[in-house]
């Protein structure tokens, strides 16, 4: 069974890999392809330092492995990597929304989001291929929830 919580690590995971690998969200797909994800320009944050981000995403029904919608936020020095939500890739907009509890100290004031559109390829084998499919950066206002 896949809990939330293992969801969160994997996609963690596989996005940590494929940047490592090489693969730059700045040369992800472009938005207006069969793939794009969004992030929305609010997020919340609760007095736990739990954040709560959100969007949309679309994803091509011609995907072979699982395809996962992550997201990350920073603050000034707070860094933090909010959640992974398992994508329904049917060719058809979607929302998503994300919470994670951080031990990062955020607080409701401008912050960078960041959402990522990944799939997992096992075409090559036992280890999955992490393959970034669309991104989206941009500034936001987290608000206290």
């Amino acid at each position: 069974m896949i809990t939330a919580q293992r969801t969160s690590f994997l996609v963690a995971a596989c996005v940590a890999a494929a940047l490592a690998t090489g693969l730059s969200p700045a040369g992800a797909a472009a938005q207006s392809g069969p793939d794009s994800v969004t992030i929305n320009s609010t997020g919340q944050v609760t007095e736990d330092g739990t954040i709560t981000l959100s969007g949309t995403y679309r994803c091509s029904t011609s995907r072979p492995g699982p395809v996962f919608i992550g997201s990350k936020v920073t603050q000034g020095d707070a860094r933090a990597d909010v959640g992974g939500t398992l994508a329904t890739c049917d060719g058809r907009n979607h929302t998503w929304r994300n919470s994670g509890q951080t031990d990062a100290e955020f607080v409701a004031a401008a912050a960078r989001g960041e959402a990522t559109l990944l799939q997992l390829d096992f075409s090559g084998g036992l280890i999955p291929f992490p393959r970034v499919l669309g991104t989206d950066q941009r500034d936001l206002k987290l608000q206290e929830r």
